[in-house]
């Protein structure tokens, strides 16, 4: 895979993640790994937009966990990745909900600079 992938850039990972995957992979997966693997996805897809509702990050949060608890079903041993499973879903969502903070923060910060007199 590895050797297919490679030289592509970020953009072009990105397109293959939201755009052609899921219906390139859609009779090449069994209906259980493509449903697993729709949910990281979906889950990064959500993610990934250039805003996103309180509801959407609950929703992304919902999908990746779910992802995360049936990675080991699926895969098992032969596809360990330490520390993986128990951090894939925290740092996608952590790293968006800091992301967050710290834009309504400077909002916040500026809307109050803009208010006060003087």
């Amino acid at each position: 895979m590895y050797a297919l992938f490679h030289f592509l850039s970020a953009a072009e990972y990105r397109s293959w993640l939201f755009f052609y995957s899921l219906p390139c992979m859609k009779g090449i997966l069994s209906d259980d790994l493509f449903n697993h693997y729709a949910l990281l996805v979906g889950g990064i897809y959500l993610l990934c937009q250039e805003s996103i509702s309180p509801a959407d990050l609950k929703k992304a949060e919902m999908l990746l966990a779910h992802f995360v608890e049936m990675f080991d079903v699926y895969y098992g041993m032969v596809c360990y990745v330490p520390t993986f499973n128990t951090t894939l879903n925290y740092s996608f969502v952590a790293a968006v909900k800091k992301l967050l903070d710290y834009m309504y923060g400077r909002l916040f910060m500026s809307v109050t600079y803009l208010e006060c007199p003087g």
